[in-house]
């Protein structure tokens, strides 16, 4: 490649990068073809391709407080949505395909309603001036200090749950995952996390699952139904760098700056998640997965590793 990537997304058969002075690489995994466009501005943060009006679309989250709607595989703009109030550093589609939750270096999390028409004007996810105190679940109560720090809180990662009905988003200014309800706008939980958080996601299996880690080498699984939290440390308290789940959320992996750390996930597995695991083992052919309810794609692709051509 021409450029240093530093986001990553892979759907549909297509691998897209993004780089640090806006470059763009498209590889196409089954015509082993490459295109680099140099769409120019500022840093792409987090790119994402999903589908919408029956087209394969890309969005890119961006340093200039702007988020770009691409369709593939020509690289048209089709839109551009903000400017939000500083640089986007994520967004991220809900698992039915009706939203788009977008962060950035601001303390509001901007929801993105996404219909048939196309993608309306966002609108702000803000705390009430109690829900800090009362959300709080594993951790101290919020302190003065941390409240007024509210309006210069950042956010840099978005998790949603299978079920589209929570949204959780943590942060490098804070020491706090916060959850949203989104049908009620409201805080469900203030997750005290003692150091400062990045990735986080929630299993597509179990969805009261929510995993987070935090930078000073320990991950956190909440129940966010019970409120019940496990917490693991890693091998030498090591900076965490990223983690993800196995296809079948069975495993859990965890990169360390020199290793990567396998934990097993306990439980019997479900009817449903036994069914998932002979589908993910054996995918059915001929089947146009437009068709199929995204929740379904979801659990079965759960890194959006839906790897059959939009034309399949």
């Amino acid at each position: 490649m021409t450029f240093s990537p530093i986001c990553l997304t892979f759907n549909y058969g297509l691998v897209v990068a993004g780089g640090e002075d806006g470059e763009l690489a498209i590889f196409n995994i089954h015509e082993r073809s490459l295109v680099v466009r140099e769409l120019g501005g500022s840093m792409n943060n987090s790119v994402e391709i999903i589908f919408h009006q029956g087209v394969q679309k890309l969005v890119i989250a961006n340093n200039d407080g702007t988020i770009s709607i691409y369709t593939l595989p020509k690289l048209v703009r089709e839109r551009i949505i903000g400017p939000f109030p500083a640089a986007v550093n994520a967004s991220k589609m809900s698992p039915d395909g009706k939203c788009l939750a977008v962060v950035g270096d601001f303390p509001e999390v901007f929801v993105v309603p996404i219909t048939e028409n196309g993608f309306e004007r966002p609108f702000a996810l803000l705390p009430g001036p109690d829900a800090p105190k009362e959300a709080v679940v594993c951790g101290p109560a919020v302190s003065p200090i941390d409240q007024k720090r509210e309006e210069s809180r950042d956010h840099q990662y978005i998790a949603w749950n299978l079920t589209s009905t929570l949204v959780a988003v943590t942060s490098d200014t804070q020491k706090y995952v916060t959850v949203w309800h989104l049908p009620s706008r409201t805080i469900t939980l203030r997750i005290e996390a003692s150091h400062y958080t990045f990735p986080i996601q929630f299993s597509m299996m179990k969805p009261d699952l929510l995993v987070f880690a935090n930078r000073r080498g320990f991950v956190h699984l909440i129940n966010v139904a019970t409120r019940e939290r496990q917490i693991i440390g890693v091998p030498a308290g090591a900076k965490i760098n990223g983690f993800c789940f196995s296809v079948d959320f069975r495993q859990l992996y965890v990169a360390l700056p020199s290793r990567i750390v396998e934990y097993t996930m306990n439980g019997t597995k479900t009817l449903m998640e036994s069914c998932i695991s002979v589908l993910q083992a054996h995918p059915p052919t001929n089947v146009d997965w437009r068709l199929v309810p995204r929740e379904l794609v979801i659990r079965l692709f759960p890194y959006n590793n839906l790897e059959v051509g939009i034309d399949s």
